[in-house]
């Protein structure tokens, strides 16, 4: 009698939906059996990885397994190909679910060099200095980003105070005379947290 080929049913891909920049551990099930034999293998295979993934026989027809996808996948919908080998060497090839990446969430970046102060000059009666934050930061993906101080906005020192104005202004109001030196802080912007944390040199 000829061979007949191992059937599969009840195949699950979880999640079926990733995002690109953040890695998956996606987890793959199917029921596979053979009417006239055994099934000795069943291995999974997607565009998102190289090769195939082998699933482990568990109770009674159930095979499963995982597969690690790193940050960095191709966005769009990939085919989840399941193939169930018989002992007659023989497979049963089959489509049976897929998964979508999406583009995820892209953090704020900034072209501020964090590690060299920013220096402003004043002279001996300057007595304000504003920086706006939103020539620092830039986001592609979001229409607003809020900032926060991570001190208690506004802070005090002994010749400064440092505030947020109109959530992308910082305001540096020096007392008496014009402050000489570094001036450390912090700021937070949302969307995905992002730090900015550098000092501003009077000079």
């Amino acid at each position: 009698a000829a061979n007949i080929i191992p059937t599969m049913s009840g195949a699950v891909v979880s999640p079926t939906s990733i995002v690109d920049n953040l890695e998956a551990n996606v987890t793959l099930t199917v029921d596979a059996v053979d009417s006239d034999g055994t099934v000795t293998a069943v291995n999974v295979t997607c565009p998102l990885w190289t090769g195939e993934t082998v699933l482990t026989k568990g109770a009674g027809n159930t095979c499963s397994g995982f597969k690690v996808i790193p940050a960095g996948a191709t966005v769009g919908v990939h085919d989840v190909t399941f193939k169930a080998y018989d002992d007659a060497g023989e497979y049963n090839n089959s489509v049976m679910g897929n998964i979508t990446v999406t583009a995820g969430n892209q953090a704020p970046t900034s072209d501020f060099d964090l590690d060299t102060p920013y220096v402003i000059l004043v002279d001996e009666d300057a007595d304000n200095f504003v920086l706006d934050l939103s020539t620092l930061v830039t986001d592609e993906d979001a229409v607003n980003l809020t900032y926060e101080l991570l001190d208690a906005s506004p802070f005090v020192h002994d010749n400064f105070t440092v505030k947020l104005e109109n959530d992308t202004w910082i305001n540096v109001s020096f007392t008496e005379n014009a402050f000489h030196g570094p001036i450390p802080f912090s700021v937070n912007v949302t969307d995905t947290p992002f730090f900015l944390n550098f000092n501003i040199t009077v000079e």
